[in-house]
């Protein structure tokens, strides 16, 4: 008996497991578990959110935008696919903020962008 609940209590954790992450080719023959994208779209765009805060409050105490994000936060931060966060002046007090997104390539229909 205690053999069964055993089985089915480890068939429910791989089932848990397998549908809170998918499985995404590496090399060939290989499988990585990764986040799904939507969770990572939703984490870059809190991420993205908060960075803009801070080129704000930079804007505010200084009357321009800074030249780069290290000069506000002290470091360029990562994507959540491991891409530097792209930041770009628009104009003296707009910016926008973009991320690679899920294909790790700029500039493609998947990215993710804040423009502020």
């Amino acid at each position: 008996m205690r053999g069964i609940l055993v089985i089915l209590i480890l068939a429910a954790l791989i089932y848990l497991a397998l549908n809170l992450f998918q499985i995404t080719g590496g090399k060939e023959g290989e499988g990585v578990l990764e986040k799904p994208s939507k969770t990572r779209i939703a984490v870059v765009k809190t991420d993205l959110n908060q960075i803009a805060l801070s080129v704000e409050r930079y804007y505010m105490s200084k009357g321009e935008l800074p030249s780069s994000l290290k000069e506000v936060l002290g470091y360029v931060p990562s994507d959540p696919w491991g891409r530097k966060i792209k930041y770009t002046v628009l104009s003296e007090s707009s910016f926008e903020l973009r991320s690679a997104g899920p294909d790790r390539r700029f500039d493609t229909g998947d990215d993710v962008t804040l423009i502020r």
